[in-house]
């Protein structure tokens, strides 16, 4: 079977690092031939691209480095207004002909065209329709909503183009289902999957940062506070170090980039903190400090699923999470495999951290639970449940 994968630009972000679990997946456990068309080619932002199975077959849709320059530039916060305003008059239309006919050519030769992150649904009238559509969607509807009203206004318009919509947990398909009543019998429910084996031989790593022997809590977060709400972490986190004997708490580190770091470092210094907590910025691979670290911290106002808590999993660390729509209570087994503590309350993840620091035996329960709940985020079963939604 012909699998043609689509996304729209492909970067460092959760999305990226899950397409590539299941591209690297589908080559090992099926004989599918399987092809990745990413829509604008990002040159040296594209840092996943060593990843992936050299049996995947890489297209782009727009490769001209005229056409991308402005999105480039954007996803380093080098833009400018005017740059902005002409790429949307000018360029814009240029780039949406291209894909149109790059993608209708592509999809020639497809058996089944995967939209991963939601962003071609004005473009699959090109696909024929012979070819089984999916549909990926990463973010609790409900919120995106909230956040993006139009467009959800006009992915439900779209999504009778797509023969199945998945969804990325049990929550959050309970939420689509009941917002769109008239799609429910597109929604299915894929769990992310994650190579156990690649993510413990990452953490094995050397790293030549020193910081790494120090004691620490580790958030792994995109600095976007409209979705991460790192200010609560690092106000929870400064109410533990006044609270406790500093000796006993550990610095906290952040890996992750985002347009939010300018604010997040100005937080830092109004908390007096600059000792305490570090921006470790972006880390090609984050495994080894995940590894490292005494904790694993998530403070989001919402999600699709929370990846990085998966990957604690795999790595058999103690997790703490706010209890956001959706994914942390499915990966935490509704508190069982992690704690789990109100969005946006400081001093419940203060008590947590603090928890998880001073309670060995509560530390040693999570972690056994945990050991046992990540089956369910082994590729083999995310990759069977895909074939079965394909073939059936």
């Amino acid at each position: 079977m012909s699998l043609l994968f689509l996304i729209s630009r492909f970067l460092d972000g959760g999305i990226d690092t899950v397409l590539v679990e299941y591209l690297n997946g589908l080559c090992r456990y099926t004989s599918h031939d399987v092809t990745l068309a990413i829509g604008m080619k990002m040159n040296e932002a594209e840092v996943f691209l060593p990843r992936i199975s050299p049996k995947v077959k890489i297209e782009y849709l727009v490769d001209s480095d005229m056409l991308t320059a402005y999105k480039r530039a954007k996803h380093h916060h080098r833009k400018r207004a005017l740059h902005g305003a002409l790429d949307e008059i000018i360029l814009n239309p240029v780039r949406r002909l291209l894909m149109r006919r790059r993608l209708a050519r592509l999809a020639r030769e497809a058996d089944v065209v995967v939209d991963f992150d939601s962003c071609f649904s004005s473009f699959m009238d090109v696909v024929p329709e012979r070819a089984k559509t999916v549909m990926w969607f990463h973010f609790s509807l409900a919120a995106e909503a909230r956040r993006a009203p139009k467009r959800i206004r006009r992915l439900r318009k779209s999504m009778h183009r797509y023969d199945h919509i998945v969804l990325i947990a049990d929550d959050m398909m309970d939420e689509a289902r009941e917002m769109m009543p008239e799609h429910k019998e597109r929604f299915c429910r894929i769990y992310n999957c994650l190579n156990r084996d690649t993510i413990v031989e990452k953490a094995s790593a050397p790293v030549g940062d020193k910081r790494i022997t120090r004691p620490f809590l580790l958030a792994v977060e995109r600095l976007e506070e409209s979705q991460k709400d790192l200010t609560t972490l690092f106000k929870a986190y400064a109410l533990l170090r006044n609270r406790a004997t500093a000796a006993d708490v550990p610095e906290l580190y952040i890996i992750g980039e985002g347009r939010s770091r300018g604010e997040l470092e100005g937080l830092i210094c109004r908390l007096g903190m600059e000792r305490h907590i570090t921006l470790l910025g972006f880390q090609a691979n984050p495994y080894p400090w995940i590894k490292a670290s005494q904790a694993l911290v998530h403070s989001s106002r919402f999600e699709g699923f929370g990846l990085s808590l998966a990957e604690g999993l795999m790595l058999g660390k103690v997790l703490i999470s706010t209890d956001c729509p959706t994914g942390p209570a499915e990966i935490l087994a509704r508190g069982k495999a992690g704690l789990l503590t109100p969005v946006g309350d400081v001093e419940a993840l203060a008590d947590a951290m603090h928890k998880v620091l001073t309670d060995k035996t509560l530390r040693e329960q999570l972690m056994e639970e945990g050991l046992r709940h990540r089956r369910l985020f082994m590729p083999e079963q995310s990759i069977a449940d895909f074939n079965r939604l394909i073939e059936s």
